[in-house]
């Protein structure tokens, strides 16, 4: 509870403790891949100081819990991104921009981590592929999943989502 100790982060507002960025949907995502490998919040007082809570397993275990929702949703933006340039410029293209997608550097690095940047990738592609059937179609099928989508993004990562809704 003293303020030299207390964890800021410079995401978060200084006055009211609120992140600014991004939104909750990552971070339970995050929270229901542990709950789903079994892993609780650790109680205060459990241990005495300066001993280690876990042995070489559970660090493993507590390392791949949270990036496992990172993995299914780099899997879910590259099918995303498949079908949206599929029907942009065709099987060849689309190929072709999920191979360069998967062998980038950056996007690779970012569908590992156990913090908001998968879910927003997928999010964006999402949006990007709702919104350009909103305007090849235009049906109602179209217009909702544009705004479900675009509801989505805006839990996940609000300046992407104020960017597409301009």
């Amino acid at each position: 509870g003293h303020e030299e100790y207390e964890y800021r982060d410079s995401s978060y507002s200084a006055k009211r403790n609120v992140a600014v960025y991004h939104g909750w949907l990552p971070l339970y995502a995050i929270a229901a891949s542990q709950a789903l490998f079994g892993i609780e919040p650790d109680r205060a007082g459990a241990s005495p100081q300066n001993q280690a809570l876990y042995g070489d397993e559970s660090v493993l275990l507590r390392t791949i819990a949270p990036r496992m929702p990172a993995l299914v949703f780099s899997f879910l933006t590259c099918v995303c991104l498949f079908y949206l340039l599929r029907h942009i410029a065709g099987r060849t293209a689309a190929l072709a921009g999920l191979t360069w997608f998967g062998l980038s550097g950056k996007t690779a690095w970012f569908g590992t981590q156990a913090r908001y940047y998968p879910l927003t990738l997928l999010m964006v592609t999402a949006v990007a592929y709702s919104f350009f059937r909103t305007v090849k179609w235009g049906n109602w099928a179209s217009f909702i999943c544009l705004g479900l989508a675009e509801g989505l993004l805006f839990h996940t990562h609000q300046l992407s989502a104020f960017v597409f809704a301009v």
